[in-house]
């Protein structure tokens, strides 16, 4: 049936359910004869995703409750729109069928949906603290470029969304992650100079691909400072070990 393959991971099966007035076990019945699939399944996500959605908890994204499941959900203008696409591609195997689309037709945002999940509660309820504790290089980068704005040798990062002390506990783990002295300035925002930003940047080539829309943005106008780059142990080109 069109309408369960099209809402699938989008509306509970109580909500499909009652929009068919149906009942709720023959919702799952059609579900598996149209797609094969359960609705709301467990997800294991790897690495690698879990690091999208943690960065996006502190970023970008957003985990919204669904009945007994959550699904994560992100968003970005078009000026972004390739950086958007590289985290849905991330995600990609736990997309809803509705795919990559434009969100906000008003404002011209793109965005995806993950599936309903119950391996998205524990996001969900996760604290800032638990969340800075798991995010990695990998994630903090993402956060820097979802919430953060450059100037010509300088990384500012605005973090008025999350508490003083969660604040102290992120500065710490940038330096730590990083060997980097970041430190708040006023107006909620963590700054970063021209050394932290070449102690940052080899880590940003080995993650982030240059043809991105956001590197141009907002990492391009560093590529100068590539003469003066520390070859970090461990740094090596592509994303397939974090």
């Amino acid at each position: 049936m069109a309408y369960i393959n099209k809402f699938y991971g989008i509306k509970t099966a109580k909500e499909i359910a009652k929009d068919l007035k149906i009942s709720i076990n023959r919702v799952y019945n059609l579900n598996r004869a149209v797609i094969g699939k359960m609705l709301n399944p467990k997800i294991k996500f790897n690495k690698k995703q879990e690091q999208v959605i943690l960065s996006g908890i502190l970023g970008d994204g957003n985990i919204k409750q669904n009945g007994r499941n959550c699904y994560y959900r992100e968003g970005h203008a078009k000026t972004e729109i390739n950086y958007c696409k590289f985290k849905y591609d991330i995600l990609k195997p736990y997309i809803t069928n509705c795919g990559f689309k434009i969100i906000d037709k008003r404002n011209d945002i793109y965005g995806f949906q993950t599936i309903n999940t119950p391996s998205l509660l524990e996001f969900k309820n996760m604290k800032h603290t638990t969340v800075i504790e798991k995010i990695n290089k990998f994630g903090l980068i993402l956060y820097l470029l979802d919430d953060g704005w450059t100037k010509p040798s300088c990384w500012y990062l605005a973090v008025n969304s999350i508490s003083i002390e969660d604040r102290k506990q992120l500065i710490n783990k940038f330096n730590t992650e990083f060997g980097t002295e970041a430190h708040e300035i006023k107006n909620d925002v963590i700054s970063f100079t021209k050394n932290d930003v070449i102690k940052i940047l080899p880590f940003v080539k080995k993650y982030i691909p240059n043809d991105l829309d956001i590197y141009e943005k907002k990492i391009s106008k560093f590529d100068r400072f590539d003469h003066l780059l520390i070859k970090e142990r461990g740094v090596r080109n592509g994303i397939n070990k974090l």
